[in-house]
């Protein structure tokens, strides 16, 4: 134990090094470290110093040296009762160091195991640290006024409620023959129902064809509010269907788009139009146009779109009857 450094000089030897580093946070760690390798450096020690004991003891003894040959090995001596008693006091200052540790670092409900790692300042040398790019807890917040694609969400299996009733009516008129007199305009927005409407209505008044209109766009004005807007009254003998699908202002584009297909199916079957004529695409909603091109050709239906100033420059169109237009 002489020479070996006391408590109070290992205390400040750690507060020395803790004042040199500036890392006052890490003191009980380097606590613990230096106090463990202080033990073990004073286990061997002890241990270095029983072995050399032992052997001046051999060398004490007379007439050992010389009668004990070179290769032969030395029994160890008993320790004496100093070095029992040292061993002894340095047995439980490591049973009270252990158990001081275990105590210190043993884990609560409070304080969760962690695992101690160094840590290095990662932040570049120059200018300020880089944020952390963690993901935020809680989504952006939502623009004043949706877009289109947040309006029109809605696309689950469609349903015609207005669609139905009309139909049985048209079939009751020579709908059911593959061979009629039947003419349909079908339109998808206001504007574009706004110009084919007057030829709808000047062809029926001819009575050489009987005509239907279908809208089958996302306006949820009721059909009656769109024949005022459009100045149509009695003498209009044009047969109204509406086929737009329920919920029509929120459906998504694909869900019109099918809708629109399927609206023209069922209008086949019940009706069997000879000619389907449309306003100009640039007018329709695409939805709409793709829809109408698709279905009628596979149908086998002529699909008439009429060019941007059709009510001023084709109305003539509106005397040909429906064989001409097929």
């Amino acid at each position: 134990m002489i020479g070996e450094p006391r408590l109070p000089l290992l205390l400040l030897r750690i507060i020395s090094n803790c004042q040199r580093n500036g890392d006052f946070p890490s003191c009980p760690l380097s606590f613990d470290k230096l106090l463990v390798e202080h033990l073990m450096s004073l286990l061997g020690r002890i241990f270095a110093d029983d072995e050399e004991l032992g052997k001046k003891d051999d060398d004490r003894k007379p007439g050992t040296r010389n009668l004990l040959p070179k290769w032969s090995a030395r029994k160890p001596t008993s320790p004496t009762p100093w070095q029992r008693r040292k061993r002894t006091v340095v047995y439980g200052l490591i049973a009270c160091i252990s158990l001081y540790l275990f105590f210190k670092n043993m884990p609560t409900p409070d304080h969760p195991p962690v695992a101690r790692r160094p840590q290095y300042d990662r932040s570049p040398r120059h200018g300020p640290p880089t944020s952390d790019r963690s993901f935020p807890s809680h989504e952006p917040p939502h623009p004043k006024i949706p877009s289109e694609a947040e309006q029109h969400y809605y696309n689950q299996p469609i349903k015609f409620n207005d669609l139905a009733v009309s139909l049985r009516a048209a079939y009751s008129v020579w709908g059911y023959m593959e061979e009629n007199k039947n003419v349909l305009f079908a339109a998808s927005n206001l504007k574009s129902a706004s110009e084919i409407i007057p030829i709808a209505c000047e062809m029926a008044k001819g009575e050489r064809n009987d005509v239907h209109f279908a809208f089958m766009g996302r306006d949820n004005l009721d059909l009656d509010e769109i024949k005022i807007l459009n100045g149509v009254d009695e003498q209009c003998k044009v047969n109204w269907h509406d086929a737009r699908p329920d919920f029509s202002p929120w459906s998504t584009d694909f869900r019109m788009e099918v809708s629109v297909s399927a609206a023209l199916g069922y209008i086949d079957k019940y009706m069997h139009p000879q000619a389907v004529i449309t306003d100009d695409p640039s007018r329709e909603d695409a939805f709409f146009t793709t829809a109408m091109r698709a279905k009628t050709f596979e149908l086998g239906k002529p699909a008439i779109e009429l060019p941007s100033d059709a009510s001023e420059s084709l109305m003539w169109i509106a005397r040909l009857d429906s064989g001409s237009l097929a």
